[in-house]
């Protein structure tokens, strides 16, 4: 429900009618667009059966054979449904993504060893011919398959993808059913079976298929979910019994007098079913409803509680939050309540109207039995989303006790009024659901009022209630009242299959799970709702010379006129100016915001960045003094033009993404259209158009604060870092040698400057006696660990082997934590593919090899599998549908201002070449991903030495490429004085050694080396090391070197 609930926020923050009418047709889609589908393929088949020429009894058989085998595969699917859901949940949270598959399985060959010999033996004993018996079979276990799998990929989140499998299937169905009654001697009944199990079958298969693509297939036992049976027994209980209370009025109405014996033990009752499906689809609006509503309005303030709960916060606050997330839930269900009664009057006078008018053969005793079951469905509606809400606070046998208290009403009541007049039908159901409602309510709201105690300290950590016997008495009683003999015999083994349990009821999950894996790091979701990703805020800047002791003594001319690189070589610090930030809208500042009626500077300015520094479109860095208010509770406002960028939106993207992922840290980000006044000498004194910026959050202690981590851990800003012990620059801050300024050339230092943790790390890391098992185990999460290399590998950010990131680490804990910074370099997949540019070593895995910590992450075999299933993990949730709706987000902002000035000037690509990009940017993930299973068979990139001249004549050497497979690798040396080695001047293949000795003379001059890799398989990969050839293009795998006169050999370096 998470990720529908992600969807939705986004849906919803946005304006307007039709965003609204989306969000509650993507609600409608994923809730209820498969049980519509299947109703609609149910009517399909009666209409084709009557077009066919099929005879009323056959057409009541074909009917009752596909309802008797939809009811019995739901009632047996629902006993481990729920704890099935609860497995996968949790193996997702603890980022066991292997053992879902497994368990898919394993729970599937229990339901159909049981399911398919009990139903078996009833179709044995049903009176109906063989061949109709066998394909009630296959597709009872079909469904079985198909139901189960539907708990698995609500996780996928490819929603689409789930109801075009499903429309297909059924459009296949017809077209098989219709073909075979057209083209072979099978009779109506028996196509339209085959049909409709073609149909399921089929979409068994491909929607395995799409489980398959998402989740690993491990190597976990298939039973690995069986403890949760134990943990969570009310949960099999609470499915069996919703199950038997919402279809066991139906099967119970068949034994009565208004029963109808089809053939042998398949039995109807039209005058009760037909209203029964009629009715039940009103209650279709408040399940859409529940997840639009209850999921996005009330989730978030759960949240806040737990999170003000587990993360240290004072009574007060925990009190508050607790009082806001009860009044909203309250509120909500009020709402569904309101909105279910209204639904259910609308329904019950249109029916009255519409009904008698089709052909389906309602008369007035027909529309009574409507009516009272309308509002049936309405209760039990409104006891379902409540007993929902009872789960999410893991209060299951509070949930378990309202769904015995249903089951048990409905399937007695509807039993005792069976036989009486018709005027009685559908009493039991509705008295089973208005109880069922205020049961369920009582219950939440008993458990609300001592919330606090509830949570942290109901008795035990387990509570025991012995309410096994009672729950299995009512499940005998109900199940006995089935049409035959051998139904009931089947309904008694499920029930004896409960047996007097005691059941547990745990502490929240939230509780659960910050004591089972408290390393993992969580970021704010607060900070993120209701932002509008396509608002663009206005800012004005007006800029002044200042002083000499704050260096703003300098024009704004001279502020643009130097890169970073330019400072460095003058020795001296950026250039700074005064300047006022007012923040409004395009006709000025606005009342309120920052800045507004201010006429003296709040902040001061200057440019930020590294190569994007040596652009003539400057990045800017402005920075608010103290006590001169904030921005969106920020200090430090950094906007950035990402001239570099082709969609001049890519890193806002990815951190707007980040929000979405579990493990890792996002920062706030703003499209922002800013003006400058330029009042220094020169300047023309009136607001300028400076274009399109993107705001990003600045990652400090503040920062740190709001995302609610600790601002007094450490915190550093990599520059240039492989983890390497660095024993000369990296050391504590009070040692003689300490020289903070070349520290900072590898980490900036945001946070604390005790660096003795950092040191210990590196220390056990770089000692190869230490497994790196246990190096991650003490130093890192591994959630967070692989969840950035994950994100980073699919988004193509090539540029985070040893920069653009930030390391964090709580004050007392030894954990380090990756905080992705700068993803402007992210799509680089998309950006190769439109330039035809190979990027040599710098994709998939062989982007990390340069680094010491991941290169040892990547040769432990068990850790490339974690990867692995973290980066299938996120491609599950970073679909190509996803990443088009973020882009249809962004484009029209980015389309706006690069079209003119000053943006136009400064695009890289016109406006047609602009839009083949952003379609290149949608396959990104699948780029990403085949290059990302290539490198894994690849040989790793290595280093190229330096030529040395010895008395035999050239020698040329190179390190040994890894290969994770172990298979030979063999090497190929060119020497050519071009770097297209179209003329080498020496080539020597199938180099077993890495060494090649040339007795022969290089002219001096300037030469290319290349040294290709080739492992068994084929696979091939160049060095490290590349040749600037004018410019940002780089020439992967060689090294350049010159021959000098007097035969001296000299490599070509480069600064980094």
């Amino acid at each position: 429900m998470a990720g529908i609930g992600f969807e939705l926020k986004k849906m919803f923050s946005k304006k307007g009618v039709f965003p609204l009418i989306k969000a509650y047709g993507y609600a409608g889609t994923v809730c209820v667009g498969p049980m519509l589908l299947g109703m609609l393929f149910l009517i399909v088949i009666g209409a084709m059966s009557i077009s066919f020429g099929a005879t009323e009894h056959e057409r009541e058989l074909l009917n009752s054979m596909v309802t008797y085998t939809l009811l019995s595969s739901m009632v047996l699917t629902g006993i481990l449904s729920m704890v099935l859901t609860r497995f996968v949940a949790d193996s997702l949270y603890s980022g066991n993504t292997g053992a879902i598959l497994p368990s898919f399985w394993g729970g599937v060959s229990i339901m159909l060893a049981a399911g398919e010999l009990m139903y078996g033996i009833f179709l044995a004993c049903a009176g109906i011919t063989a061949v109709y018996a066998v394909l009630c079979l296959i597709l009872f276990g079909e469904l079985v398959l198909v139901w189960t799998q539907m708990s698995y990929l609500t996780a996928v989140k490819d929603y689409q993808g789930i109801i075009k499998i499903f429309a297909c299937s059924l459009v296949l169905g017809c077209i098989v059913g219709a073909g075979l009654i057209l083209g072979t001697w099978l009779n109506v009944v028996t196509s339209m079976l085959v049909s409709v199990t073609v149909a399921y079958g089929v979409m068994a298969v491909f929607y395995y298929r799409l489980m398959a693509q998402y989740f690993p297939e491990g190597n976990t036992r298939s039973m690995c979910f069986v403890p949760w049976i134990n943990r969570y027994p009310q949960l099999v209980m609470l499915g069996l019994f919703m199950s038997l209370g919402l279809f066991g009025h139906l099967v119970i109405m068949w034994s009565g007098a208004a029963g109808k014996q089809i053939q042998g033990l398949f039995y109807a009752a039209p005058v009760y079913d037909i209203p029964a499906i009629a009715a039940f689809l009103s209650i279709l609006i408040t399940t859409i409803n529940f997840v639009t509503s209850v999921e996005v309005n009330f989730y978030p303030k759960y949240r806040a509680f737990f999170d003000e709960l587990n993360n240290g916060g004072i009574l007060k606050d925990i009190r508050r939050a607790g009082d806001e997330m009860k009044s909203v839930l309250f509120r909500e269900l009020t709402y569904t309540f309101m909105k279910q009664l209204f639904t259910t009057l609308i329904f019950i006078i249109g029916g009255s109207i519409l009904l008698p008018k089709l052909p389906l053969g309602f008369d007035d005793d027909m529309l009574g039995i409507y009516r009272v079951l309308c509002m049936g469905y309405a209760f039990y509606a409104v006891g379902n989303c409540i007993m929902l809400i009872e789960l999410y606070f893991a209060d299951n046998t509070g949930a378990l006790i309202s769904g015995t208290v249903f089951m048990s009403v409905s399937c007695a009541g509807t039993f005792f009024f069976r036989n009486m007049d018709i005027k009685y039908y559908g009493i039991g159901f509705w008295a089973g659901s208005v109880l069922f409602s205020l049961t369920a309510f009582i219950i939440l709201r008993k458990y609300l009022k001592k919330l606090m105690y509830n949570v942290l300290c109901p008795k035990p950590f387990y509570e025991k209630r012995k309410i096994g016997i009672a729950a299995l008495i009512a499940a005998v009683v109900c199940i006995s009242l089935s049409v035959s003999a051998c139904s009931a015999d089947k309904g008694a083994g499920q029930g004896d299959d409960a047996g007097s349990v005691e059941t547990e009821i745990s502490i929240p999950e939230y509780i659960q799970k910050n004591t089972e894996v408290s390393k993992r790091i969580k970021d704010n979701d607060i900070l993120y709702e209701n932002h509008d990703n396509s608002s663009v805020v206005t800012m004005y800047l007006t800029v002044t010379e200042g002083n000499k002791s704050d260096n703003t003594n300098h024009t704004w001319t001279q502020v643009n006129s130097y890169s970073v690189f330019d400072y460095e070589e003058m020795g001296v610090e950026r250039y700074a100016v005064n300047g006022l930030l007012q923040v409004g809208d395009e006709n000025g500042p606005v009342e309120g915001e920052l800045g507004y009626g201010q006429n003296v500077p709040n902040a001061t300015v200057t440019i930020r960045g590294q190569s994007s520094s040596k652009n003539v479109q400057k990045n800017y860095k402005i920075t608010i003094r103290d006590d001169k208010g904030l921005w969106n509770d920020q200090k430090v406002i950094n906007l950035n033009k990402h001239v570099s960028d082709y969609s001049r939106f890519s890193n806002k993207l990815c951190y707007d993404l980040q929000t979405e992922l579990p493990d890792l840290i996002s920062l706030r980000t703003q499209f922002v259209h800013l003006y400058v006044r330029d009042m220094t000498e020169g300047g023309s004194g009136i607001f300028e158009d400076y274009g399109l910026y993107t705001q990003v959050e600045q990652l400090n202690k503040r920062a740190l604060k709001s995302h609610g981590l600790d601002r007094n851990g450490q915190l550093y800003k990599i520059n240039f870092f492989e983890f390497y012990r660095y024993e000369d620059v990296i050391m504590p801050k009070n040692d003689a040698d300490y020289d903070a300024r070349e520290f900072e050339e590898y980490l900036e230092i945001k946070g604390s400057d005790d660096h003795n943790k950092l040191i210990a790390m590196l220390e056990d890391l770089n000692n190869y006696s230490i497994p790196i098992s246990e190096v991650l185990d003490k130093w890192f999460e591994e959630n967070n660990l692989f969840s950035w290399m994950a994100f980073n590998i699919l988004m193509g950010n090539a540029d985070t082997q040893s920069r653009n990131s930030f390391l964090y680490s709580p004050l007392n804990e030894n954990t380090w934590y990756f905080i992705s910074w700068d993803n402007d370099g992210s799509f680089m997949g998309a950006k190769s593919t439109f330039k035809g540019d190979t990027r040599g070593w710098e994709k998939g895995v062989s982007n990390y090899w340069g680094n010491i910590l991941f290169r040892r992450i990547l040769m432990d075999e068990a850790l490339r599998g974690k990867l692995d299933s973290k980066i299938n993990e996120l491609r599950a949730v970073i679909t190509e549908e996803k990443l088009q709706d973020m882009i249809d987000i962004y484009s029209p902002v980015t389309k706006k201002y690069a079209g003119v000035y000053p943006d136009s000037r400064f695009m890289q690509l016109t406006p047609e070449r602009y839009d083949e990009f952003l379609k290149l940017m949608i396959k990104e993930v699948d780029i990403n991903y085949v290059i990302y299973e290539e490198s894994l068979n690849m040989p790793m990139p290595f280093f190229i030495s330096a030529p040395l001249q010895s008395a035999e004549g050239v020698r040329f050497g190179w390190d040994a490429a890894y290969d994770f497979d172990a298979e030979d690798v063999y090497y190929t040396l060119e020497v050519a004085r071009d770097y297209d080695f179209t003329e080498p001047v020496i080539k020597a293949e199938n180099l077993f050694v890495i060494e090649y000795d040339y007795a022969g003379v290089l002219e001096p001059g300037q030469y290319f080396m290349r040294v290709t890799a080739k492992n068994e398989s084929g696979y091939e990969q160049t060095a490290f090391d590349y040749y600037s050839s004018g410019g940002d293009e780089r020439v992967y795998g060689v090294k350049c070197f010159f021959v000098l006169e007097d035969g001296s050999i000299w490599e070509d370096v480069y600064e980094e």
